[in-house]
């Protein structure tokens, strides 16, 4: 199997945790590595490493 990376591009890293929103829109990459959410957690199949995401949300900022 392949390594999957992700090239994160938005104004805001959507990462948040369930417990900081109640939307599902700032969890979005949260999920993608596996964070969040377990109902939309459990519907990635194989979830992205985090150390595997880039991002452009906040130079140094460190989400993941």
């Amino acid at each position: 199997m392949k390594a999957l990376g992700v090239l994160w591009i938005d104004a805001h890293p959507d990462v948040q945790p369930t417990t900081e929103t109640p939307h599902a829109h700032p969890q979005v990459l949260g999920m993608l590595v596996g964070r969040g959410d377990p109902d939309f957690v459990s519907e990635v199949e194989i979830p992205v490493e985090a150390v595997r995401v880039r991002g452009s949300y906040g130079a140094g900022q460190r989400y993941l």
